[in-house]
C-alpha cells in the first residue's frame, strides 16, 4: 500500500508566488476580505467603520479596498505540505 503525503493545493499568481489564503502570512481569510467587499459596497460603511467592526487598521481595509493587498487572481495552484509550507517537488 503506498501513502500519499498529506498536501492540499494553494493559489499562486502568474510569477508561482502564493497568493490569499494560500499564502503563509495571511491575515485575513478569503470569506473576511469578501465581507469587507460587503461592507463597503452595500452598506456604504467607511474605512474607520469597516476596520473597528473587523477588529483591524484603517490602513489595512484601504489597502484591501483599492487592491493594493489581497488584488491578485490565481493564475493556477501548487501542492505543498501544509505542515512545513513546502512546495511539492512535482509541481
Amino acid at each position: 500500500m503506498v501513502r500519499r503525503k498529506n498536501r492540499h493545493m494553494v493559489p499562486v499568481n502568474e510569477a508561482g508566488y502564493r497568493i490569499g489564503e494560500g499564502h503563509p502570512r495571511v491575515k485575513f481569510t478569503d470569506e473576511e476580505i469578501d465581507r469587507i467587499f460587503e461592507m463597503r459596497e452595500d452598506r456604504n460603511m467607511s474605512y474607520r467603520c469597516i476596520a473597528v467592526e473587523m477588529g483591524t487598521s484603517h490602513s489595512a481595509v484601504q489597502s484591501i479596498l483599492t487592491f493594493r493587498t489581497r488584488g491578485q487572481w490565481p493564475e493556477r495552484f501548487k501542492r505543498v505540505d501544509p505542515r512545513t509550507h513546502n512546495e511539492d517537488e512535482g509541481s
